[in-house]
């Protein structure tokens, strides 16, 4: 981001700020079936997480401030989140009326092949299948890169 405007050098107040923006991107994204009440990940880099330990003026921890305004948020670091165009967030809501909002995808978790005899020992394989993350609802997403 730009010099200021990463979350090492705000208070916590404006990195709040930052959060209800988000919140508010996936209200209107979602128009309105995203609420304070709905289950919500907040995914940030690993390098700004130490930032939700910031104090704001009444003395109470971001972190709990964030938990309180969201009962269902669930906080997780994401290492990969901090890229080379600066450190990323997003908020995700988990699902909207018990659809997911994504999903690891795979053609078959694990699949054993046959067992080949040799002389001395026995060998099998082992393959299975990935297609990564299916984004069902990309509405559900909001994020800000530069944090």
């Amino acid at each position: 981001g730009v010099d200021g405007d990463t979350w090492d050098k705000k208070t916590s107040q404006e990195i709040y700020s930052d959060v209800l923006t988000l919140f508010g991107e996936l209200v209107s994204q979602s128009q309105g079936l995203i609420d304070q009440n709905s289950k919500l990940t907040m995914a940030i880099s690993s390098v700004v997480s130490k930032n939700l330990t910031k104090l704001n003026e009444f003395g109470q921890m971001l972190r709990r401030q964030i938990e309180d305004t969201w009962p269902n948020l669930e906080i997780e670091n994401v290492p990969e989140f901090g890229t080379g165009s600066g450190n990323l967030v997003q908020l995700i809501a988990q699902n909207i009326e018990g659809v997911p909002t994504a999903e690891l995808g795979f053609a078959e978790k694990i699949r054993a092949h046959g067992v080949l005899r040799k002389s001395s020992s026995y060998e099998e394989k082992k393959s299975a299948r990935g297609f990564g993350c299916v984004l069902y609802r990309p509405f559900c997403v909001a994020q800000m890169l530069g944090v």
